[in-house]
């Protein structure tokens, strides 16, 4: 049978509450050997790779910067700008650029 994507997601949340509530069940030394493995695990990977970082996971693109269309002379040919480029504005209605 298919499943659908909301039941892929309820038992994904149901597994996730499962293993909340069995850590939080454990007392704080069961806990702490966790804890301790997770210590010894990052040590033994930066032992292994010390020039790593997070940073490599990620590509390093440059920011594209887009122009900025100016559109001061279209305002003064349609007459909402005069010729210094401030927008004509009637009681309070006002032109989104």
């Amino acid at each position: 049978m298919y499943e659908t994507v909301c039941d892929v997601l309820i038992r994904s949340l149901t597994m996730t509450m499962w293993l909340i509530l069995q850590w939080h069940s454990l007392d704080k030394a069961e806990q702490s050997q966790y804890y301790e493995m997770a210590r010894r695990e990052k040590e033994l990977h930066h032992k292994r790779y010390p020039t790593w970082s997070a940073r490599d996971n990620y590509a390093l693109h440059s920011r594209r910067r887009r122009k900025r269309l100016d559109h001061r002379p279209l305002l003064r040919r349609d007459g909402l700008c005069d010729d210094d480029g401030n927008i004509a504005c009637n009681y309070g209605s006002f032109l989104l650029l």
